[in-house]
């Protein structure tokens, strides 16, 4: 374990406890840094481990289990969203939905796996680890990894590694529009419901294969395989071999349409999933498609579905999860500030072990994506996504600056809000007369700061150039003694000229202790600005 300070947002100082791995050397060399709460990927491919035991969520109390067991709200599995980096954004909003990954191909599992028989058939010379493929953060938990593919015994000892790498749940996709032509062309996702019998199965090897429950996420049917009666052969079959939970998209799949269109083209049928819920009393349903607010997924939970799962809505408003609590226990969730604060805490900690192998300037990226929604619906929403889009487009900055002072900059080029970032998600909404008048005193108060910056550097110039000036007659003096004149003293040989005969012919002064206890203090009066400045630069930074 090991603390990390970080000061973020407004010269605020957040404690966060971290996980990091043992060093395995010999003790000369440390380990690479993983994920908070992991192990390394050799660890989870060629040792035997036990499943994580379970743990309870972060400031809730509940266990993973418990959490399972009453799947009320779940994230989706969104391609290139539901990363780890997503993941644990919706994480620092609450502990209570059930995460989901990315889909995973189980052959990807299976060929990146060096003690697995599909590693000798690789055709890529990229040395992928497993850990960049299935690696995520133990605060992550409940965490569900959702497998691809239609080999029973594939899909079996992928299950099996991903129960040795800590995951809670396993899922088989049985509701993703596969292609049906070009090199995408497999059978897998939706598809798979034009034959019950195999996915039941792959259902049975895993459940056989793992101690960790099984689930499946499905379509009410694929192209002209859409009546209820086949659907519910489908749950019969799959059922019977030991999952207890189906995640149902409550609309058929249409193969040959594309991935967007299936989400919106055929008809959402929640009548359906209600009808499963009283023909399979045993099973649990969770219901997806079309849900966009916690309202709608307390109205799905109070007709009698188990669980709502939310796709699209969690990335453009992954704020909307900070009032998960409503569907719980009531707790109240975080501030964005708050939750700006924790994930530049995570960030600060993911940036420098890459797990995912990036460069740089794209892991940079990869951390400020998910942020993109966090202000969705408010005043600053669009200011916010523009500055942030302009962000990552400047490669130095991304290559160079840790991400938690990206995120800062980001917040100060936005001028967000102070009473945006501080709501509560409970809190009644500001009128939009009230917001206009909070951001013009904000941008007054902004042009006022710089007015006063600007005046200090125009002190310390005037500074700079006094000293300047000192500087130069000093070694003008230097020079003078150099040539034989030895101003405010006398010279061998020579009579003591006046004061007044100095002053008036050679320019020079006689340093007495008074003239010099009032140069001293002239210095002093001429460096204050300098130093209050200096200080208020700190000051700015550490704000940052």
């Amino acid at each position: 374990m090991q603390l990390l300070r970080l000061a973020v947002l407004d010269g605020a100082t957040l404690e966060c406890t971290i996980s990091l791995p043992e060093d395995v050397s010999d003790g000369a060399t440390p380990s690479t840094t993983t994920a908070p709460g992991t192990t390394t990927a050799a660890a989870a491919s060629s040792e035997a481990t036990q499943p994580t035991q379970p743990a309870a969520a972060a400031s809730g109390g509940c266990s993973v289990p418990e959490l399972l067991a009453r799947p009320r709200l779940h994230v989706a599995p969104m391609i290139d969203v539901t990363n780890r980096h997503f993941r644990m954004l919706i994480r620092c909003i609450s502990p209570l939905p059930v995460l989901w990954t990315e889909m995973t191909w189980d052959r990807a599992i299976l060929y990146n796996t060096p003690d697995q028989p599909e590693h000798k058939l690789k055709k890529t010379e990229l040395d992928r680890t497993l850990e960049s493929i299935i690696g995520f953060s133990d605060e992550e938990r409940p965490l569900v990894m959702q497998l691809g593919g239609s080999d029973p015994e594939m899909l079996a000892r992928s299950a099996r590694l991903a129960e040795q790498r800590g995951y809670d749940e396993i899922n088989l996709n049985c509701g993703c529009p596969a292609q049906t032509r070009g090199r995408s062309r497999n059978n897998y996702g939706a598809r798979l419901m034009y034959e019950p019998a195999l996915v039941a199965r792959c259902c049975a090897a895993m459940v056989a294969a793992v101690s960790i429950p099984v689930t499946v996420k499905c379509r009410l049917g694929v192209d002209d395989h859409d009546s209820y009666a086949e659907l519910r052969e489908f749950v019969t079959l799959v059922s019977a071999e030991g999952v207890r939970h189906f995640i149902v998209h409550a609309r058929k799949a249409i193969l040959g349409l594309d991935t967007v269109k299936n989400r919106s083209v055929p008809p959402l049928r929640h009548e359906w999933v209600y009808r499963l819920v009283a023909d399979f009393p045993h099973v649990a349903f969770s219901i997806n498609g079309g849900i966009k607010s916690i309202e709608e997924a307390r109205e799905l939970l109070a007709r009698g579905a188990h669980g709502v799962m939310l796709g699209r809505r969690a990335r453009d408003e992954p704020y909307l999860f900070a009032r998960a609590g409503e569907l719980y226990d009531g707790r109240a969730g975080p501030t964005r500030r708050e939750v700006l604060a924790r994930y530049s805490a995570y960030a600060a900690a993911a940036q420098p072990a890459n797990w995912e192998m990036r460069t740089p300037a794209q892991d940079a990226r990869a951390l400020l994506t998910p942020l993109s929604g966090l202000f969705h619906g408010t005043r600053s929403c669009k200011r916010w996504q523009q500055t942030l889009c302009a962000l990552m487009q400047e490669k130095e900055a991304l290559a160079t600056t840790p991400a938690a002072e990206l995120i800062a900059l980001a917040l100060a080029r936005a001028a967000v809000l102070d009473a945006v970032l501080d709501a509560r998600p409970d809190d009644a909404p500001l009128s939009n007369a009230e917001l206009r008048r909070l951001d013009e005193q904000q941008q007054e108060r902004q042009q006022q700061e710089q007015q006063q910056e600007q005046e200090k550097q125009g002190k310390q110039k005037q500074g700079g150039s006094r000293r300047a000036a000192a500087a130069g007659a000093a070694a003008d003096a230097d020079a003078d003694e150099a040539d034989g004149v030895c101003p405010g003293r006398e010279c061998p040989g020579e009579p003591s000229p006046a004061p007044t005969e100095l002053l008036a012919g050679s320019g020079l002064w006689m340093a007495t202790a008074a003239t010099a206890a009032a140069a001293a203090a002239a210095v002093l009066v001429l460096l204050a600005p300098r130093l209050v400045g200096g200080v208020s630069a700190a000051g700015r930074t550490l704000g940052r």
